[in-house]
């Protein structure tokens, strides 16, 4: 059998999962070593050939696309219950042990009961445990671990303090050059810090997503199992307790593009609110603004694209009015000006090398890419093609960043996860005969009855 054969017959839902794991095993080999390295470069590799390998693959489904997926939650609270979430000292307390290892044996018991009569509810409960134990695990870090000593919580609690005073968050000066977020990240650290910790808001952030994961699955029609194990594939990644313990705003961004997502997929009358969703995550951080040029590669994609404009708009525009220089200064151009991170987690550092692309070009290639495979993947569903092409986007972007970290790739990570469902529900298979409830087209006039 030639390759490209092999590829196809797998399925790309298999190759997003692959890309999946392998950046989650990059994260946990950076982690482990407390830098980057060339196990972590070399799951970077993989990780990009595999989504190349999804690319070539989008006609094809996977049938086992829960099996392979829960394997995969397995091997992720192994690592979790034998390795601290972090390198950095003290070592985390044993409640962080215990935790992924009370999920495992959970999960070990939804494996047994699937054997028995009305296994797959009482498979899909456990899965639906063990995600939310991934939730309680991010909780117990805010409650018990060691304060972080890396900026970022400093920052975000000084921005909270601000608006509480009144202030302008973009006069602190905990970074050097102002605060570098947009204002729904403020404000999340705001109400988060009224319950004692600005990282609370990142608890929210992740609780959003797993709900959104499983308004999407609903939606999509899949079964039950299936998405609460894609649930628990996103509450145990490897760097979920990393940049939960950082309090880096990305998960309040990614639980905001979730119910997003989800909405779009349920039905063309939710779009408006989509749109809403969306624009809250791009006033959240800059990187959102990532999945805004390929929309229009979505079916329903220009309606949502001027409704997240407009609720930008609406967000970002008083704080940038409030002080202009400040304003632009923290959140654009300060962080084109940063310089590189020998510390970050790209390909652009080697044995023996070390590379500094300009942004522009980068970001130029990116898009393109990103464009070329919105319009392959649209050609089964506009939706899922919207998706690929933005996680193409985020990931070449990320690879070739020279400042690259952890929190990046959580990104196209949840992107990577709501493309296994958009797919596993839409995608015809080999026979004809659509994997979920019949034609892409049948689904969409019963979702728009519904």
């Amino acid at each position: 059998m030639r390759i490209s054969e092999a590829l196809r017959a797998t399925g790309s839902p298999f190759w997003y999962l692959a890309t999946f794991a392998a950046l989650d095993l990059a994260v946990w080999a950076y982690l482990r070593a407390n830098g980057a390295n060339l196990v972590s470069t070399a799951l970077l590799v993989v990780a990009a050939a595999s989504f190349v390998a999804a690319a070539l693959t989008t006609e094809r489904p996977l049938r086992s696309v829960g099996s392979v997926a829960s394997v995969i939650v397995g091997l992720q609270l192994v690592l979790r219950t034998l390795v601290p979430f972090r390198p950095e000292p003290p070592l985390p307390d044993l409640v962080f042990h215990v935790i992924p290892l009370a999920a495992l044996l959970v999960l070990g018991v939804g494996v047994f009961l699937a054997r028995g009569p009305d296994g797959s509810r009482r498979l899909a409960a456990c899965m639906g445990v063990v995600a939310l134990l991934g939730l309680g695990c991010r909780a117990a870090i805010v409650l018990l671990d060691v304060r972080p000593t890396f900026d970022v919580p400093l920052i975000q609690e000084a921005a909270a303090e601000a608006i509480r005073s009144g202030t302008d968050p973009y006069l602190t000066h905990i970074f050097d050059s102002g605060y570098p977020y947009l204002p729904v990240a403020a404000i999340g650290a705001t109400i988060g810090s009224l319950f004692g910790d600005a990282r609370w808001a990142i608890v929210a952030g992740d609780a959003m997503t797993l709900f959104g994961l499983g308004l999407l699955a609903r939606r999509l029609g899949l079964s039950a199992v299936l998405g609460a194990t894609l649930m628990a594939l996103w509450a145990w990644w490897t760097g979920g307790m990393y940049v939960a313990w950082q309090g880096f705003p990305e998960p309040l961004l990614i639980g905001l593009l979730t119910l997003s997502i989800a909405v779009l997929a349920g039905s063309p009358r939710h779009r408006l609110l989509s749109g809403v969703f969306l624009g809250l995550s791009m006033a959240t951080k800059q990187f959102a603004l990532a999945m805004l040029p390929l929309l229009l590669a979505s079916r329903h994609g220009r309606a949502v694209f001027v409704v997240a404009l407009l609720t930008t708009g609406l967000i970002v525009t008083p704080f940038a009015a409030w002080h202009p220089p400040e304003f632009f200064e923290g959140t654009f151009w300060s962080l084109l000006a940063e310089p590189g991170r020998d510390y970050s987690l790209n390909l652009l550092v080697g044995p023996g090398f070390r590379l500094d692309p300009p942004y522009v070009p980068i970001l130029l290639l990116a898009l393109a890419a990103g464009w070329l495979v919105s319009r392959r993947v649209a050609r089964i569903d506009a939706d899922a093609g919207w998706l690929a092409g933005s996680a193409c986007l985020l990931l070449i972007a990320f690879l070739a960043n020279r400042i690259a970290f952890v929190n990046y790739y959580a990104i196209p990570m949840l992107v990577l996860i709501a493309l296994v469902m958009l797919l596993s529900a839409r995608v015809p298979d080999p026979a004809g005969v659509a994997s979920v409830g019949g034609s892409v087209d049948d689904q969409t006039a019963t979702r728009s009855k519904g």
